[in-house]
């Protein structure tokens, strides 16, 4: 899946990719670290990566490990696109 997402980011045509993590349940750090490397090819690149529907607690370890600062992180979103308050 890394090697599909990193191929995809690095494509010209890529402006931005999101992720929704609603799904996600946990991160491990593996996984963290493949995120930053991601979000840094799609800098490199031109694009982005977007980070969509992290839940509180996840957004709270994002926040304690400075990731936030490093990784794009939009508001939550419901299935239809709009904001959830």
């Amino acid at each position: 899946m890394w090697e599909m997402l990193a191929k995809l980011v690095t494509m010209p045509e890529t402006k931005t990719l999101f992720l929704d993590c609603r799904q996600i349940q946990h991160f491990s750090s593996a996984g963290l670290g493949r995120l930053v490397t991601l979000a840094k090819q799609g800098r490199d690149g031109g694009g982005r990566v977007v980070l969509r529907n992290l839940c509180p607690s996840q957004l709270a370890v994002f926040r304690l490990l400075r990731l936030d600062s490093c990784l794009e992180i939009e508001p939550d979103r419901d299935p239809k696109g709009g904001l959830v308050p």
